[in-house]
């Protein structure tokens, strides 16, 4: 019997807010569109899905959602509708919304929160000052503690911040100014994050227009500011550390790598580059620069947005928007993975080319063992919100367990060691770590490498 630790609470909320349609998920092809969640709201929009290391997916909504791999409402929660980071120990932080988006009730954000897997409150802390509302993030740095930038209002300048992994705020640095700051999705190998903003003065410049990256340490230290012309995405190069801004790729120490021209980048921690030229072309660098292959066109409508990596690098994007050259014709939004190694497709989704059923494709995120990708849209003139789930095609990626070994939402307590060691024993619990005793995921169950690997996690190192 499953002893009372190992027990997780299952909560449904508002059901009637959901319509559900749900296509077998057995013998799935490679593409196949499993299950789609329809948030019928004419408020609805939501992007940003999260995935944790579970395999539960995480919607940002008119509130949070939270589902299994399946499809299963697991809990809702109300205040919350923001970004979702996800600490590789199953520890969520997102942002705490008030009130709705209606034009009697305003939608605003209060603070930023904590939450277990169970959606269970750790803490709650307020906005850093001078924050208005936040710009980008929170993203998860590899000392555990959370990062991101803020608008300061209206034209007004707004920090970059840190908030300890406990809730209480690190440093802020005030100074940026930009009508969309965005931040990378990770820090680098050096510990720097990179912050693409005009700086404060920004003469003639009211959105901080002129441009630039700004280097910051984990410890709220500027280490350099480059201005540039058509700074939007930045990427982290890898293996060594540094940006990539669109067309110039930089060192941690602000040194020119290489240059390739005007494009939007994103990056995979195998050390390639993927640049995008608008809606026409792919290229796929090295990280010294040189190209590895070009594909296009990528998308007939107006709009690519940034892909997800599988960890079998894959890479899926998505398309939508009007047909090019005919502004009154929707083109099909459509779900497409590349294998990484020559840009062949290896499948792609179709939605419907009609107006009325235009979903407009907001972001994507992967399971951490590769299987499945999650896509979140908007039908235009309805205003659903919908959430979708495509099985990738790809083998499952081994994924090693967290602190959390019995799945209740707290890591690294007394129950989740003895719940391990009973699963080292042969008594593993239902909601225990879907490896079992394999807990390093290298196909040898109960080891000491794996009980080694436990312990490494549970100080908070890798496994």
């Amino acid at each position: 019997m499953p002893t009372p630790e190992c027990t997780r609470a299952l909560k449904t909320l508002v059901p009637a807010l959901l319509v559900a349609a749900a296509a077998g998920v057995a013998d799935a092809d490679p593409g196949e569109l499993l299950w789609t969640r329809v948030l019928t709201d004419p408020y609805a929009y939501g992007t940003f899905p999260a995935v944790d290391p579970q395999g539960n997916v995480y919607w940002p909504n008119r509130g949070l959602w939270s589902y299994t791999r399946e499809g299963e409402l697991r809990w809702w929660r109300d205040n919350t509708d923001g970004p979702v980071a996800i600490r590789p120990d199953g520890a969520i932080f997102t942002t705490e919304y008030v009130n709705t988006r209606t034009a009697e009730d305003p939608f605003w954000v209060q603070g930023f929160v904590r939450l277990t897997a169970n959606n269970e409150q750790v803490w709650w802390t307020g906005l850093p000052t001078r924050c208005a509302w936040p710009e980008a993030g929170p993203i998860v740095g590899p000392d555990g503690n959370i990062y991101g930038t803020c608008s300061g209002g209206y034209n007004a300048p707004g920090p970059a911040f840190s908030i300890h992994e406990d809730g209480w705020t690190r440093w802020v640095v005030q100074g940026f100014k930009s009508a969309s700051i965005n931040i990378n999705d990770r820090t680098d190998d050096t510990g720097r994050f990179y912050v693409r903003a005009g700086t404060i003065p920004a003469p003639n410049a009211p959105w901080g227009g002129a441009g630039g990256v700004v280097a910051i340490d984990l410890n709220g230290q500027v280490r350099w500011e480059n201005i540039q012309s058509g700074a939007d995405y930045v990427g982290i190069h890898y293996p060594t550390g540094g940006v990539i801004t669109q067309q110039l790729a930089r060192d941690p120490d602000e040194n020119p790598l290489w240059n390739y021209g005007s494009s939007w980048t994103s990056t995979d921690t195998d050390g390639s580059v993927y640049l995008r030229h608008g809606w026409y072309r792919y290229d796929k660098l090295r990280p010294d620069g040189s190209v590895v292959w070009q594909i296009g066109p990528i998308g007939s409508g107006n709009y690519v947005n940034q892909p997800a990596f599988s960890p079998d690098h894959f890479m899926m994007y998505l398309t939508f928007g009007p047909c090019i050259g005919y502004p009154d014709t929707a083109c099909p939004g459509r779900v497409v993975a590349l294998r990484t190694g020559d840009g062949s497709i290896a499948w792609q989704y179709e939605f419907p080319r009609l107006p009325d059923d235009l979903i407009e494709l907001h972001k994507a995120a992967v399971s951490p063992d590769g299987t499945r990708l999650y896509v979140t849209g908007y039908k235009r003139i309805a205003g659903h919100g919908y959430l979708m789930a495509f099985d990738t095609g790809v083998a499952p990626t081994p994924v090693c367990g967290t602190s959390d070994f019995n799945g209740d939402g707290d890591a690294g307590t007394d129950q989740d060691i003895e719940a391990f060691f009973a699963c080292i024993g042969g008594n593993c619990c239902p909601t225990c770590f879907g490896g079992g005793a394999d807990f390093n995921a290298d196909g040898d169950t109960a080891t000491d490498q794996d009980i080694e690997a436990f312990f490494r996690v549970l100080g908070g190192g890798a496994c």
